[in-house]
């Protein structure tokens, strides 16, 4: 495997002394790990992949910890405000609104649907509005490039499927936007044979039946895709100069654009996109995005509370706002 190992290091601009250092186990060493543990590092061609498995050298092993890493101290963090109350039940009342806030920065599973819920169902003819407006930069980016081609590759379909689905667009009505926006390139019939099948089985109607969950940001940020893919999440995948116009596209511009744009380059996904939310709405987000749900949740109950509340202003919060 040595001058298998040679050619990757070689590709990176190493220098021959440093290759021949690096290949030896004793001089730093590479370790076998799954490749699905560092996609981040086989779109970056920074490993070598053997048989389902990625030779990955010690120097990068901080990709493969750093997201398991985040996961578990953030589960933690919500278990401890859980349990809080019944460990501390006379607890400090400066510290309790410190405690609530532990569990918002758990990166897992946590379930933003019903938060977005309280906010009213997103209906097909308020989509177009709210998507300028409320969605977060990775669905505006979809719903941009759907726009433009008519098209979407699978995994950028489901990606924004789950989010509609998530965010309350009922599934008859999602049948109908995937039809209209395919329409350009798909007369309506293939659509129905090739591609609304996937739309009802993303709602549990079809298959197995699974209530499926929308992706939280952790998973975007690992999602690998090509150049043709739109999928995942845009903080980690655009270079800077389209990041900049992303961001000014949706309403984000000036100091906060620059601050966005340099967590992104820091490796600083989710408080990228919180600083943009900043930029976008003019309001506080003093915590990372950790979820699409919880951005669009976020903003629908700002401008709900801006423009006064109640119904009115959740059907006001469903209309223009944000430049497309």
């Amino acid at each position: 495997m040595a001058p298998r190992l040679r050619k990757v290091l070689q590709s990176q601009g190493m220098i021959a002394a440093d290759v021949e250092a690096a290949v030896h186990p004793d001089k730093g060493g590479w370790y076998k790990v799954p490749w699905t543990a560092v996609p981040d590092l086989v779109a970056q061609r920074k490993v070598l992949l053997v048989g389902g498995h990625a030779a990955v050298p010690s120097r990068d092993l901080v990709s493969l910890v750093v997201q398991d890493f985040r996961a578990a101290v953030s589960k933690g963090l919500s278990e401890v405000n859980r349990r809080w109350r019944d460990m501390f039940p006379d607890s400090d009342a400066r510290l309790r609104p410190l405690v609530a806030g532990l569990s918002q920065r758990y990166l897992g599973t946590t379930d933003y649907g019903a938060a977005a819920a309280r906010h009213g169902a997103l209906t097909l003819a308020g989509l177009p509005a709210a998507s300028a407006r409320n969605f977060p930069l990775c669905m505006q980016n979809l719903m941009g490039h759907l726009k433009q081609d008519a098209h979407l590759k699978h995994h950028g379909r489901l990606q924004l499927s789950l989010f509609l689905k998530a965010v309350g667009l009922p599934m008859e009505e999602a049948l109908v936007f995937w039809r209209t926006a395919s329409a350009p390139k798909m007369p309506a019939d293939k659509f129905d044979k090739e591609h609304a099948y996937n739309v009802r089985h993303a709602y549990g109607k079809e298959g197995g039946r699974k209530d499926y969950s929308a992706n939280n940001c952790l998973s975007l940020v690992k999602a690998m895709g090509g150049p043709q893919d739109h999928h995942g999440c845009p903080y980690k995948r655009m270079d800077e100069a389209h990041l900049r116009t992303a961001l000014a596209r949706a309403g984000c511009e000036g100091p906060k654009a620059d601050e966005a744009v340099a967590k992104a380059r820091g490796g600083h996904f989710q408080l990228a996109c919180a600083c943009a939310f900043e930029g976008v709405h003019k309001a506080p987000m003093d915590r990372g995005i950790n979820h699409p749900v919880e951005y669009y949740a976020e903003s629908r109950r700002v401008y709900e509370e801006r423009e006064g509340g109640g119904s009115g202003a959740a059907a006001a919060a469903a209309g223009g706002g944000r430049r497309t």
